[in-house]
């Protein structure tokens, strides 16, 4: 999907665990839904998992690496 075909998209996490593995660096793995509306106003409803890496800078926690998924309507 392209995003400039969407007016808002939201997600919100059901689950989320972070990990610190130092104290510059940590993970982070959680599930999520969200809702998704185009410029038509059409609705999509998604849900996923999400991992990644995020790193500590002098303005706050950045994503360094990330995955999303979604998963199948079945285990939504």
């Amino acid at each position: 999907m392209n995003a400039p075909v969407f007016s808002s998209i939201e997600n919100v996490w059901d689950t989320l665990r972070v990990d610190p593995l130092t104290r510059e660096y940590a993970t982070y793995t959680g599930k999520f839904h969200g809702t998704m509306t185009d410029t038509t106003g059409g609705v999509t409803i998604v849900a996923g998992i999400e991992t990644g890496v995020v790193v500590k800078r002098k303005d706050g926690w950045k994503l360094l690496r990330g995955q999303s998924s979604l998963l199948p309507e079945e285990e939504q």
